[in-house]
Order: structure tokens, then sequence, then C-alpha cells
């Protein structure tokens, strides 16, 4: 209310000075300070000097009014903290420089699919349609209490993101109504950087827990990956990958963890526990030539049946891991748990 009465003030002062009798009440007027013509300053401080110090009255009032009206204009409506409890909010509210906090419940996002904007659009896929954030920096999206989001399209990823950068996403629980098979796993994020993922559960009606595809910096700590249909795991030319404290369990099919063209990758602390594959893509780690040494620390693998270790075990840098109740035909768990 101050700066709105600001302008009233002002140009009242201003009729005063240069002797035309103000009209009550007055109107607003509509004018740019930067636009004023410059006789209005000049000539009644050449007339009426002995009334100058209501001259800079006047122009004071103007000033913090101009000053007021920019800094709401300059204002986003998107920065900042916003607190959702619906898909459809959640949705509207995804924009750069977001802190999203979702109220505890189950979220199905595919019930929002009809909201488009800058940052968000829907992907068509065999059974649905897929929710895709393009082009967002500085994102942050935190479950309040227990917080589940869920994809309908068996053949979606619950998550797909798109040109982002430095985006956080914790204590959320992501996977889809129904198992899938062939496509639509639950988080991917593809040429973005700058990417962490705290405290979450990414479950298994998702083919595959996390998808990189040229990013960089990415990191997960605390949270689980779990009943996927058909891997854990797949990373394509990209770099500085760290996952710690992660439990992996209860994942298979396929080959579990693959890298092509990937460098600086490292696990600390994490269990990788009852996973499982076949004779067709048997290992737990498939690494093209192009990948570079991946670093396992204090990690924990028990109880895998999984066909075989690695097509490039020379790759796998063990760092006091232990091995127990694995079933890989190319190498025992008491050789594995040497350095």
């Amino acid at each position: 209310m101050l700066c709105d009465t600001f302008p009233t003030s002002g140009f009242a002062f201003l009729r005063v000075f240069i002797g035309q009798k103000p009209k009550m009440p007055l109107k607003r007027p509509k004018i740019h300070f930067v636009n004023a013509p410059f006789s209005l300053i000049v000539a009644p401080m050449r007339i009426y000097s002995f009334r100058l110090p209501y001259l800079a009255i006047a122009f004071l009032f103007i000033f913090i009014q101009v000053s007021c009206r920019t800094s709401k204009e300059s204002a986003s409506p998107a920065a900042g903290k916003v607190t959702v409890s619906s898909a459809e909010e959640l949705i509207r509210a995804i924009r750069p420089g977001a802190h999203i906090v979702i109220k505890a419940g189950t979220y199905n996002l595919t019930s929002a699919s009809g909201i488009k904007t800058n940052y968000v659009s829907w992907e068509e896929v065999y059974d649905g349609l897929e929710l895709q954030v393009k082009g967002v920096k500085n994102l942050r999206i935190t479950g309040e209490g227990e917080v589940t989001l869920l994809a309908k399209p068996t053949y979606a990823w619950v998550f797909s993101f798109f040109n982002a950068e430095n985006i956080q996403l914790e204590n959320l629980i992501m996977g889809h109504e129904f198992k899938g098979n062939c496509v639509g796993g639950v988080t991917e994020f593809t040429q973005s950087s700058n990417i962490r993922i705290l405290g979450c559960r990414l479950f298994g009606s998702g083919t595959e827990g996390i998808r990189l595809d040229h990013v960089s910096n990415f990191a997960c700590t605390g949270s689980i990956i779990t009943e996927c249909s058909y891997d854990l795991l797949t990373f394509v030319n990209s770099s500085n990958i760290r996952f710690e404290r992660v439990d992996f369990t209860r994942t298979g099919e396929y080959d579990l963890i693959t890298m092509e063209s990937c460098s600086s990758v490292a696990f600390e602390g994490c269990t990788f526990s009852e996973n499982f594959n076949g004779e067709f893509m048997p290992y737990f780690f498939n690494l093209n030539e192009n990948t570079g040494d991946v670093m396992l620390t204090n990690c924990v693998f028990e109880n895998n049946r999984v066909q075989k270790w690695s097509n490039r075990p020379e790759k796998l840098i063990r760092k006091s891991c232990s091995f127990s109740g694995n079933q890989f035909q190319d190498a025992s768990d008491a050789d594995l748990s040497k350095p």
C-alpha cells in the first residue's frame, strides 16, 4: 500500500509546484519517469527555486514508486519454495529456481498430462504419455513425509530430464503402477549436469533404475534401487558419477550395470544383494572398451544369482569389498574378496 500511495502524492506535489491546483480525487497517471520531458524538470527549477524542497519530495515519491513497480515486475513468482499437494500443482511448479515441496501422499503424474509449460511436455509412448522436463536449471524437488510418484504407462519413464542443470530429487519414492517391459525406467537424464538424488527409493515397476546419457557430475546418496524388471543402471558417454550408501537389490533379467564410454565412476559403501539374470546378457558389470576404471570401495555383494561378474574385470578396482553367497561362474567370492 505504501508503494501505491507514492505516485498520487508525488504528482500532486508537482501540480501544486507548477501552479496548477490538484483535482481531487487525483487519478493515478500513467507515466514512465525516465521518459519525462526535460522541461518538466528544468523549468520549475528556474521559476520556482523557492519551492525546490517540495520538488525534491515530489520526485522522491515518484522514484520510490518506480522502484517498487520495477521490483514487483522483476520478482519471479516461480522462484523460491512452493508446496504442492496434487500432480497438477507439481507439474505447474516445475521451472528454473524452484524448490518444490510435495506433501505426503501418492501422486499419479500421468493424471496431469494435459498440462504443458515452457519446461514440461508429454511424449507419446506405446501405452500412453511420458513426462519430459527440459531446459530447467536449479530445480529441487523434495518429498515431505512419504511421497510416492507414479507413472501409469509402463513404457514411460517416471521422470525424464533433458538439458537440465543443478537438479536435486530428495526423499521421493518413484515407480510405475504396473511392471513394464522393453523401455520405461524410473529416472532418466540426458545432456545434463550436476544431478543429485538423495534418500530416494526407485522401485521396480521400471525396467531400470537410472539411465544417464551424456551426463556429467551425478551423485546418488542414501537411496534404494530395487525390483526393476530388466537392470539397475545404464550410463552412456557420462563422467564423474558417484553412488554412496545405495542399496541395489532384487533386480534382474539382463546385464545389471552397463557403461559405455564413461569415466570417473565410483561406488562407495553400497550393497548389492539378491539380484539375478540369465545366460543372455549375463554380466553384473558390462563395460565397453572406452570406459575407464570403476572404483568399488567398502561395497557388499551378497546372494546374487548373476551368471558372470564382468566382461572386463580388470576395470573394476575393488577396495575393502566383501562377497558372499554369490553364484558367478567366472569368479569366486574368495577371489573377488581379495584386493
